[in-house]
């Protein structure tokens, strides 16, 4: 493997943090993806899962070294502009 680690970005340490996302379940994932999918854009989007079994999505830019975020596939939607009644 590569001697340089993953660079990540402000957002994604804090989607990390707040998500209980490790760095060695984002890096497994990017090493070892169970799928890669490239975007219009040229990020690189690595689905895998975390130590605990979550399905997670890493998105890098094409360098495959700088991470952009990182998102919990298994976590719960939000209902955002939904009154209770």
């Amino acid at each position: 493997m590569d001697e340089e680690g993953l660079e990540y970005s402000p957002h994604a340490r804090k989607k990390m943090s707040n998500g209980g996302i490790f760095e060695e379940d984002v890096e497994g994932t990017v090493d070892w993806p169970t799928r890669r999918q490239r975007s219009f854009y040229g990020r690189i989007k690595h689905f895998g899962y975390s130590s605990d079994g979550r399905l997670i999505n890493v998105v890098t830019d094409r360098t495959e070294r700088y991470v952009i975020t990182v998102i919990d596939l298994m976590k719960r939607p939000r209902n955002r502009g939904r009154r209770r009644k």
